[in-house]
């Protein structure tokens, strides 16, 4: 996903079709209150070093990862959409995508998420 010139990335997401069905309105009210006194500096921090960190891991680009991993994602979630993302995940060696779901897919689908770690685990030789 790129960003037009005189853009912002906020301009370019998607609108929700309604309500968010995983976080009530006591829960925004908390969070938001908490974002308005602290901001969400924290939060964006990775987002402005994005580039440079494809700089420092630049050498170990297409490199298998040496322990099993797995992904766990929603096939709505925005940042799929970024070049390379989806295929990274899918290099993991496991790769889940839940339907319907979007970035914050631990809240929006937490039974699906548990169901695919448990089995990711289960996978694993002992």
């Amino acid at each position: 996903m790129t960003v037009p010139e005189g853009s912002t990335l906020v301009d370019e997401l998607p609108a929700p079709d309604g309500p968010m069905h995983f976080l009530s309105e006591a829960d925004l009210d908390v969070y938001s209150t908490a974002y308005s006194r602290t901001g969400f500096r924290g939060g964006l921090h990775g987002y402005r070093v994005f580039q440079r960190n494809w700089e420092l891991t630049a050498a170990w680009h297409d490199m298998a990862l040496p322990v099993p991993a797995a992904y766990v994602g929603g096939a709505l979630d925005t940042v799929l959409q970024f070049p390379g993302f989806r295929t990274a995940a899918e290099a993991m060696g496991r790769a889940t995508f839940l339907d319907g779901a979007g970035h914050w897919v631990q809240a929006e689908r937490p039974d699906e998420v548990n169901e695919a770690m448990l089995s990711f685990l289960d996978s694993l030789p002992t």
